[in-house]
């Protein structure tokens, strides 16, 4: 699930439990890569990789979507500001 940055000088995957990125340079005609970096750790079980992921154009949040034994709704409440000054 590799995923280039928005600016195509880094990418994004999962390695194990972490987030890892690994620096694009381009030099000259060629290519060349860093070794890969650690972001942080994920919150998964052991084996379980996140199903999907997205990434904000800085480079600097993270969105992940990870399938979990937990069947909990997620409930995402909009405007609750306005829902609030109502009572």
């Amino acid at each position: 699930m590799p995923l280039w940055s928005r600016d195509g000088r880094e990418l994004f995957f999962v390695s194990g439990e972490q987030f890892m990125s690994a620096v694009v340079n381009k030099a000259g005609a060629g290519l060349e890569i860093s070794q890969p970096r650690p972001l942080f750790r994920l919150s998964v079980a052991v084996g379980e990789q996140p199903s999907r992921y997205a990434v904000t154009g800085d480079g600097k949040k993270f969105a992940v979507l990870v399938r979990g034994q937990d069947s909990s709704p997620l409930v995402l409440v909009q405007n609750w500001t306005t829902q609030l000054k109502r009572r």
